[in-house]
This record gives structure tokens, C-alpha cells and sequence, in this order.
């Protein structure tokens, strides 16, 4: 069975009664959770209680969150893409006093106003050098670190809401985090590329939601939707506002996701990442540096610029044994798919359509100019455990 280091990354539930309008809110967040790792895309792993949930609810089928942890825990948390937090480069390590800015309030912190209480377990991700960045100073009243075989403990979570009367006024999400890293055991065929790459392997996610509240039941998805879209839709689910938050990127999807209605999102920025060593040589002077690592999705149409990460295919042991290598010229840093007729990025197109490579170099251009500068500070060796009684805590 597949393990999972983040079981529940946000739990909220209503202290009204379990008759009120507004459901309980359970938020499932599966670290390096790969596209092919779930019952229902074909995988050889058996996840029985998540394919029930997801057959008897919306599953997102066209559905995006990062290729690495941070980023996409700081975008569900804030509502906005990691250009505009400035953790658009790698993690948040252990040593570096870093973290998700205290300039804006977080999911829970809305959710909490809207008169829930709210709780977090498993992993965080989004610093704790200062208390201010601990869970329980970001909008949740309780938090708890821990690890579980994930699909067991959703099927205890499951009948335990059923057992006492809560499941039909409660709202499941489940969410991956980041394609998976191969070696580490999963897989994300047929999708290319893996964990921390921007190819589809690398944020192509699994999600889906669940609850009596939904008026599509039983359906898929294949609305663009972000996890950057979660912050506005829960929150108005919740019976929230957004009020005395920064600009969000994220869209309220909740009558995409209930009723199948057109999602209002008709863009994605995947990341611009100016901090990782630029690639090849400079193609155009007159829009986005291609030497840059970035990539954006505008309609059906993907670019990718600079360097993207490892692109093989790699299908699981018990289809075949045989890698499909990335074989594209090491100096080459652009790429454009039609990911609606290649989702799995076979068919570069980038020198076919100029016309389209342009306009799509042009927004990833005006998003640069958005952008805040990369948090990434060098490590703190105040951070030691040593230091603070054995243990990883707020040093400063």
C-alpha cells in the first residue's frame, strides 16, 4: 500500500450543527502522490475506499497542483502562485529561516472567520523558524505531524463520519501535492517526467471531491482547475469571504465542480523560476528569456522554457519494463504541446506554431513582471536541535 508522509493537511469543522447548510470541510493532501498511483487510473495499487469516493463524487481530471511540495502547500494555503510569495524557487529546508508570508491570511485563517474550527495533521512544509509560522499561528487551533497507510485511514476517516452521522454534511477534497519521484516507488505513467520537473508527470495531479452538497454526482471533470483555486472555493463553501487578502490567483470553482459548469480559470502558470541555472541560448529579444525555467498553460496550448527536468516516460513494472528516454538535445529550452490531442507530450510543436510560442512567451513575460523576488535564504546554523532541546522548533 502506498504511504503517504501527509495524511490531512486541513480538517475544518463546523461548530454549527450537523443540519446546517455549511458542511464539515475535510482537505486531503497526499505527498508525492503520482498520477498512476490511484485504483481508477488503471494502477496495480489498490486504493478501494478512494475509488468509492471519488466514483460517488466529481473527479478532476484536468487538475494541477506543483512538482515539488512547497510550492503547491503555500498555493492552497494562500490562494496564489508562488511568483507572488516568492517560493517559486525549491523547498522550504529544516535550516533555512523561511516560510509562507505572514503579509496575507491563510485558507484557514478565512475559513476560521467564517466560524469554523480548524485543524491540521500531518505535514506542513511552510516554515516554522519563527513561531509566527507555525500552524497554529496560521489559522488552525490544532496541529498534529504524523504518517499513515493513506487509503486505510481514509476509509476509517469515512466510517467514522458515517458512524455518526456527520459523512452526509461533510465535503471531501483529496489532493495530490507533486507527481512522484520514481525510484521512490510510484509511478506516473502515461504522463512524462516526474517529481520536481515541469512536465506532466511533475504537477498533472490526482483530485477529486465528495459530498452530498454536490449536485453532478458521479461525473468527471475536465474543467481546468488549480490548486491555487481552493483557497476561494472553500472559503465560499465555508460561507467566507475573502476580504483583507492579497490579489489571489485562484478561481471560486465550486459550480464548475458541482454542476460541470465552464471553469472561469482559462490560464495556468505553472511556475517562473529565475534562481535554477539558465539553459541554452536566448531565442527572442523581444519577450520572455527562454534560457529561464518556466512554463504556462493558456487554453490547451503548454510552454516550456528553459530546463524542465527529466522527461522520460516510465510506465509501472507490470505493464512493461521498458523506458521511453528523453532523448531532446541538452542545449534545447523551448516546448510547446497541445495537451488536449498529446497529454503526454510526445509532440513538440514549438517550431510549427511561432505564432502561438509568441503569445504564450508574452504572458509568461507580464507574469515575470509580478513577480516578487525568490525567498531562499542561505541555511541558519541556529537552527540546530542542539541547540533547542533536541528538537526541530521556532529559533528566532
Amino acid at each position: 500500500m502506498h504511504l503517504a508522509a501527509c495524511l490531512l493537511l486541513c480538517a475544518c469543522c463546523t461548530v454549527l450543527s450537523a443540519k446546517s447548510s455549511r458542511p464539515n470541510i475535510i482537505f486531503i493532501l497526499a505527498d508525492d502522490y503520482g498520477f498512476h498511483d490511484i485504483g481508477y487510473h488503471k494502477s496495480e495499487i489498490k486504493t478501494p475506499n478512494l475509488d468509492k469516493l471519488a466514483a460517488a463524487g466529481v473527479k478532476l481530471e484536468n487538475y494541477y497542483v506543483q512538482p515539488i511540495c512547497t510550492p503547491t502547500r503555500s498555493q492552497f494555503m494562500s490562494g496564489r502562485y508562488q511568483i507572488h510569495t516568492g517560493l517559486q524557487h525549491g523547498i522550504i529546508w529544516a535550516v533555512q529561516p523561511n516560510g509562507l508570508p505572514l503579509d496575507s491570511p491563510t485558507v484557514a485563517d478565512k475559513i476560521k472567520q467564517a466560524g469554523y474550527s480548524t485543524h491540521a495533521v500531518g505535514k506542513w512544509h511552510l516554515g516554522f523558524y519563527k513561531d509566527g509560522y507555525l500552524p497554529t499561528n496560521r489559522g488552525f487551533d490544532s496541529y498534529y505531524g504524523m504518517t499513515a497507510c493513506m487509503d486505510e485511514g481514509i476509509g476509517n476517516i469515512t466510517a467514522a463520519l458515517s458512524a455518526t452521522g456527520q459523512l452526509e454534511n461533510t465535503l471531501i477534497v483529496f489532493s495530490t501535492d507533486n507527481g512522484v519521484q520514481i525510484h521512490a516507488g510510484g509511478n506516473n505513467w502515461p504522463l512524462r517526467g516526474w517529481k520536481a520537473s515541469l512536465w506532466e508527470g511533475g504537477f498533472h495531479g490526482v483530485g477529486f471531491v465528495y459530498g452530498d452538497m454536490l449536485k453532478n454526482k458521479g461525473t468527471v471533470n475536465n474543467q481546468l482547475i488549480h490548486v491555487s483555486d481552493w483557497f476561494p472555493t472553500l472559503v465560499g463553501v465555508a460561507g467566507g469571504n475573502t476580504n483583507g487578502t492579497k490579489p489571489l490567483d485562484g478561481f471560486d470553482q465550486w459550480k464548475t465542480i458541482s454542476e460541470g459548469g465552464a471553469s472561469p480559470r482559462k490560464e495556468l502558470l505553472h511556475n517562473i523560476d529565475i534562481l535554477t541555472q539558465p539553459k541554452g541560448a536566448k531565442l527572442f529579444n523581444n519577450t520572455f528569456d527562454t534560457r529561464i525555467r518556466a512554463a504556462i498553460r493558456v487554453g490547451d496550448w503548454k510552454l516550456i522554457t528553459g530546463s524542465p527536468g527529466n522527461g522520460s516516460w516510465i510506465p509501472p513494472p507490470h505493464l512493461s519494463k521498458e523506458t521511453i528516454v528523453d532523448t531532446d538535445d541538452k542545449e534545447k529550452n523551448l516546448w510547446l504541446f497541445d495537451i488536449a490531442k498529446d497529454p503526454n507530450e510526445h509532440n513538440d510543436l514549438s517550431a510549427s506554431q511561432p505564432d502561438i510560442v509568441k503569445k504564450l512567451l508574452d504572458r509568461l513575460e507580464y507574469y515575470q513582471k509580478t513577480a516578487v523576488p525568490p525567498r531562499y535564504p542561505d541555511p541558519d546554523p541556529k537552527c540546530d536541535p542542539k541547540l533547542h532541546g533536541g528538537v526541530w522548533g521556532p529559533w528566532e
